[in-house]
């Protein structure tokens, strides 16, 4: 358990501890009224029982005379309503407290969610090839949740019921030493018996149950990720059932984090009662007068009534906190991962500008976990201002050399040099600035046009002319201002499902040119076109190629055709290089590919 408690405290900052301290002292409060409130009790009674020993007992008839009421039955009526007022605070600071709480941690959880997810902004390119996107979406959405509801909430709420049976079972030992330590040791042992015997169940299950959510959501994902396959081909069943089959499993599991805790009660609940019936045994026999029994009676039937509940809540607390125990590994670990730390607000950097030349000097890459290099030996020479391209088979290292010159992997061997002189990592992030990247397929979001070419800036701070100006470049404006009905401001629906290929394509590139990058690099973006529409864009990209820097990278060789220098790679080497027409002339590989053969 201590192990948990230094995880959870690894967690935050020296702010939110103090403000844990100060809830903590504010449960302990609410303790010390719940023993007054138990404390206050018994005098009540026995003055209801027995008139006299307001007079008898030497506390009383001081008290009686101090408040000097005039009769004995207003003094009854005072210590009813004091009982009832130690019982209306006690209740009206639980329920502060318990806002407090529930406040300090769903606030600790947007906290907790934001630093995951800027963790894994901070993960290097690397980091999502050997990384499943669901799992980290369990873990942002799912497993924080887990952690602040099953671990804090939980956590806390035992702690601070644990303060309240302390402060009562003080008030017990000074009543009757040898029945409040009886008490505490039955209904106590009780409860740490069934913990030590049941924690490792819950851990298992909790272990299990993360799996299987895990796997949940990665089901959704792939299911909604092929919603248009699964449409025409009907298979809306098939994955229906394979889901179902997991959710039911999951239900299973998380049951027991519910069914166990609840269980133990009815049983601590019969050895309780059965404890009552003892202690009225044994005071009967030590003390046989009814009326001297009846306020330590109702001292200990109150002290039960209270200790019961926060006894069940502390045991409840536990076994959950037992039970979510895996979540909370689980973002330990993803918070300890180390990273390359490079500042993201790069949109707040120059551009790194180029005045000659972009080269890779004898570049080879190796991805994590492997032991053959994806490229080896990759020199390349790009003049300012040229188009140059990119072919080869799937596989061939293509798309590997496009990610290194993007800066999104770093060369195993070899740099990248810009006018001759190498790009550092210090420089990455300017170097960045002056890129604009088409991939394949473009993803937009379900927001308008304009959010979606200046994707990430603060609508706030979006300049409309570089919006207009980028979706000019693409030939993309007279049909956002004369086919579409809020123009700029028109929606596209989830993944731009409202537009053709060809107005998503041509997003895609207005996007890369929002904030004018020298350098544009098109990752098979034309691949996934009909001819005519491929034909439009190959026209958008020769206009663009007069005054940009441009890398294509091709399986459909049309793209490339009026590429001033073309590079030819296989088995992660280049092999040959040249125009098309030289590559065409003289290499059969090539023409192959180029279907010229």
């Amino acid at each position: 358990m201590m192990k948990i408690i230094r995880k959870m405290l690894s967690f935050f900052d020296t702010k939110d501890k103090k403000k844990l301290l100060g809830l903590l002292l504010g449960f302990l409060l609410v303790g010390l009224v719940e023993m007054a409130c138990v404390a206050s009790i018994a005098p009540f009674v026995a003055v209801v029982s027995q008139p006299e020993i307001i007079h008898n007992n030497a506390h009383l008839h001081h008290f009686y005379q101090f408040l000097d009421l005039g009769s004995e039955h207003r003094f009854m009526a005072f210590l009813g309503v004091t009982v009832f007022a130690f019982v209306i605070l006690g209740n009206i600071f639980s329920a502060i407290m318990l806002w407090l709480l529930m406040r300090f941690s769903f606030s600790q959880g947007g906290k907790l969610s934001t630093r995951l997810l800027k963790q894994y902004l901070l993960e290097p390119y690397a980091f999502y090839l050997t990384n499943n996107r669901s799992e980290m979406t369990k873990t942002i959405l799912s497993d924080v949740f887990k952690v602040i509801l099953g671990v804090l909430i939980n956590g806390m709420q035992a702690i601070t019921k644990l303060l309240v049976i302390v402060c009562i079972f003080v008030l017990l030992m000074f009543v009757d030493p040898i029945l409040a330590l009886s008490v505490s040791s039955v209904l106590g042992g009780a409860y740490v018996g069934f913990y030590l015997l049941l924690s490792r169940k819950m851990a298992r299950a909790g272990s299990i149950a993360s799996l299987i959510n895990a796997k949940q959501y990665q089901i959704v994902n792939e299911t909604l990720g092929v919603i248009k396959e699964i449409k025409v081909l009907k298979r809306e069943g098939a994955f229906l059932t394979k889901f179902r089959q997991v959710a039911e499993k999951y239900a299973k599991v998380e049951s027991v984090s519910y069914i166990i805790p609840q269980l133990t009660r009815y049983t601590v609940e019969a050895i309780a009662f059965a404890g009552i019936l003892l202690i009225v045994i044994y005071l009967m026999k030590v003390k046989a007068d009814i009326s001297q029994l009846l306020p330590l009676l109702a001292l200990y039937a109150l002290a039960g009534y209270r200790l019961l509940p926060p006894m069940q809540q502390v045991f409840t607390g536990l076994s959950l906190v037992k039970f979510h125990a895996q979540s909370l590994e689980i973002l330990s670990n993803a918070l300890k991962e180390k990273h390359l730390s490079l500042d993201w607000q790069s949109q707040t950097l120059s551009q790194l500008h180029f005045s000659n030349s972009i080269a890779l000097k004898n570049i080879a890459f190796a991805y994590p976990n492997t032991q053959q290099a994806a490229i080896n030996d990759i020199s390349i020479h790009i003049a300012k201002n040229t188009t140059v391209g990119f072919v080869g088979t799937t596989g061939s290292g293509k798309t590997t050399t496009v990610d290194i010159i993007l800066g999104l992997l770093i060369p195993t061997i070899g740099q990248i040099e810009i006018d001759g002189e190498p790009l550092s990592l210090a420089l990455l992030n300017r170097w960045q600035q002056n890129l604009g990247y088409v991939p394949q397929s473009i993803y937009l979001t379900d927001d308008s046009v304009m959010n979606n070419i200046a994707i990430g800036v603060p609508p706030e701070l979006i300049n409309e002319e570089a919006v207009v100006r980028a979706a000019k470049l693409a030939n993309l404006h007279d049909f956002i201002t004369q086919e579409m009905a809020q123009g700029y401001n028109t929606c596209v629906g989830e993944g731009g499902i409202r537009l053709s290929g060809g107005q998503r394509q041509r997003i895609g590139i207005a996007r890369a040119l929002y904030h004018d990058p020298e350098v544009l690099i098109f990752d098979e973006a034309t691949s996934a076109l009909d001819g005519e529409t491929e034909q439009v864009i190959i026209k958008s990209i020769k206009e663009l190629a007069k005054q940009k820097t441009i890398i294509i990278i091709a399986h459909r060789l049309t793209t490339v055709k009026d590429c001033d220098c073309i590079y030819f790679f296989e088995k992660g080497k280049i092999i040959d290089q040249g125009t098309f027409a030289d590559l065409a002339n003289n290499n059969s590989k090539f023409r192959k590919i180029a279907n010229l053969a």
